[in-house]
């Protein structure tokens, strides 16, 4: 996926042509146009709509879906093309076309653009980890919130299946929500923690090319490279370990630190830890709060806190948000705590009076765990 700055639909192109190799279809994609008034050509393969200032992108193509019988919506494809572009170029153009429903899908989401270009669109919050012996504020997990134009925050979920959905979506989002990360950790001046920052491999096509914005910011922030740690988001879902190694090595040769995500998941995350060989592993949160009362899933979890303890590896219990959870985890030997009954993610860092109280919560634990 190249490294484009991803724009709106309607100011990429002229035109889209909905097209078809079925010549009914094709029949009633240019009857619907017309019936419905839509700014639009005839095309030898279907349909052209145009943009203009009478026309919307999304209400045009939509009308025109909603006309379709069901079963020649299926066998319907959509792909941007030029105001030039010749009946030759239109059949090469739709090597890359997409479904219809596809197409709607991705102008249905396509808010993400005003959030990736908007001022002041999106934010991070902070969620600390914690330490023992002794009990102590590790670091902060940089978590990206979209801002909406009502001050609202977007969840990450709902801005990663959106980005997911329109195409150099996923590339933008990851590079903007790596750089407010490491400005963030700049502007508050977290230079004596260890900061977490999530990023999406699949995201990053070269990253030679791709993560010098990253690489530029944290130059720009004064953060000290050992200080920095890139969370490999959704491990279980990476399927060219190839390129994973390639983007993990780039952030080693310079001096950064490498967790994996989610980890006790799935079967293929465990395959990560040996191949990749990261400097964290995170252990799934809803794999520590079922082995907090389950002894086959407390085993696992023990099991992966000593594998990681024996290959230098620092194990990280995320999710906690129970006493008995962090006492679990305590009592396994996890070095690193993190979770919403430690502290919820925050638009500023810990107060002095709230570290204070983090660490009397992990040290009352502990004592009970070395008194059981």
């Amino acid at each position: 996926m190249p490294c484009t700055k991803c724009t709106k639909l309607e100011s990429e192109v002229d035109h889209l042509l909905i097209a078809s190799s079925s010549a009914p279809v094709r029949q009633q994609l240019q009857a619907v146009a017309v019936g419905k008034g839509l700014h639009h050509e005839a095309a030898p393969l279907g349909v052209k709509l145009f943009h203009d200032a009478t026309q919307d992108w999304k209400a045009a193509l939509t009308t025109l879906a909603d006309g379709l019988a069901p079963q020649f919506r299926e066998a319907t494809r959509v792909v941007k093309i030029g105001r030039s572009t010749d009946a030759l170029a239109q059949q090469q153009a739709m090597l890359e076309a997409q479904p219809l429903d596809a197409m709607l899908d991705q102008l249905k989401h396509d808010w993400l653009f005003d959030v990736l270009h908007r001022d002041n669109s999106l934010t991070v919050h902070l969620q600390p980890l914690a330490s023992f012996p002794p009990g102590n504020l590790y670091g902060y997990e940089c978590l990206l919130r979209g801002v909406a134009t009502d001050g609202s925050l977007i969840s990450p979920g709902k801005l990663m299946d959106a980005a997911r959905r329109i195409d150099g979506g996923l590339f933008q989002l990851d590079q903007r929500a790596r750089v407010s990360a490491v400005q963030t950790a700049g502007r508050l001046e977290l230079r004596d923690v260890q900061i977490f920052i999530n990023f999406a491999p699949t995201a990053i096509y070269d990253p030679n090319h791709c993560l010098q914005s990253t690489m530029k910011a944290i130059a720009d922030a004064r953060l000290e490279p050992n200080r920095v740690t890139f969370e490999v988001v959704e491990t279980e879902h990476v399927a060219d370990r190839d390129h994973l190694s390639r983007v993990l090595n780039f952030y080693r040769e310079r001096g950064f630190k490498i967790a994996l995500d989610d980890v006790g998941a799935g079967y293929s995350s465990l395959l990560a830890l040996a191949e990749l060989r990261p400097d964290y592993i995170k252990i799934d949160g809803e794999l520590v709060r079922r082995a907090a009362a389950s002894r086959l899933e407390a085993k696992i979890v023990h099991d992966l806190a000593d594998a990681a303890s024996q290959n230098g590896i620092i194990a990280i219990a995320e999710g906690i948000e129970t006493a008995e959870q962090m006492y679990f985890a305590i009592d396994c030997g996890i070095p690193i705590l993190q979770g919403y009954y430690l502290a919820r993610p925050n638009a500023a860092p810990l107060n002095r009076a709230q570290t204070d109280a983090l660490v009397q919560r992990i040290e009352g634990i502990e004592s009970t765990v070395q008194a059981a």
